[in-house]
């Protein structure tokens, strides 16, 4: 009997976090945002995409084989927003490279880039630092708000 309960238990856990998951996407297409935050010394930041900013965005239609705005221009966007920021914070003399480059699903035919940049020290050795940026398929970086770590 404890061996059905357990298993009853591990099954209404996965129900559970199922509907969790389901409720925070509903929030994002209602009208809310995603953020993909991130550390630089003494500094926190989010990179965050809204609804309003998504609907001004051209769609991915299923007929398209390719996104609005390619992979490569979203590398170069992300570089640039990211260089805003390091020269700020006298970061540039890190090594600053794209670790990856994610297509994110807001609905069905909107989509937006996540590209993950990490810093070393010039010549290799291991990341120090991560950041994520989020790129629009308008072409724009979204925008990259400075977050307080109290």
């Amino acid at each position: 009997m404890q061996s059905t309960s357990g298993v009853f238990s591990i099954i209404i856990c996965a129900v559970i976090v199922a509907c969790a998951q389901f409720a925070k996407c509903d929030d994002v297409v209602g009208g809310g945002e995603n953020s993909f935050y991130f550390d630089l010394p003494e500094h926190s930041y989010k990179s965050v995409v809204t609804a309003q900013q998504i609907a001004e965005c051209p769609q991915w239609l299923p007929s398209d084989d390719n996104p609005p705005t390619s992979a490569r221009q979203a590398m170069r966007v992300a570089m640039a927003r990211l260089r805003q920021l390091v020269e700020a914070r006298a970061l540039s003399s890190l090594d600053w490279k794209v670790r990856s480059v994610s297509l994110q699903q807001w609905d069905d035919e909107t989509w937006y880039w996540v590209v993950s940049i990490d810093a070393a020290h010039r010549g290799g050795g291991s990341s120090l630092y991560n950041a994520s940026i989020i790129v629009l398929m308008n072409g724009q970086a979204a925008e990259v708000r400075e977050i307080n770590k109290h």
